[in-house]
């Protein structure tokens, strides 16, 4: 029976993280198909070079009028 729940993980600054990527959540990846890593960052070279290629997507709106950073 399929798995009626998909889980989406959403790591913002992602590029600062690439070691928690690595340990924790390619190996969640590879044992569970439900589950989705959506990476956010604003400098992904380093994520470049250490993947060489990953799937990109941008974002359209990144803030909303009751953004506060």
């Amino acid at each position: 029976m399929p798995n009626k729940f998909q889980f989406k993980i959403w790591l913002d600054e992602a590029d600062k993280f690439i070691g928690h990527i690595d340990v924790i959540f390619k190996p969640l990846l590879e044992r569970h198909e439900h589950v989705m890593v959506h990476c956010i960052t604003a400098t992904p070279k380093n994520m470049f070079d250490k993947y060489k290629t990953l799937n990109v997507f941008p974002l359209e709106n990144t803030t909303t009028r009751e953004y506060h950073g």
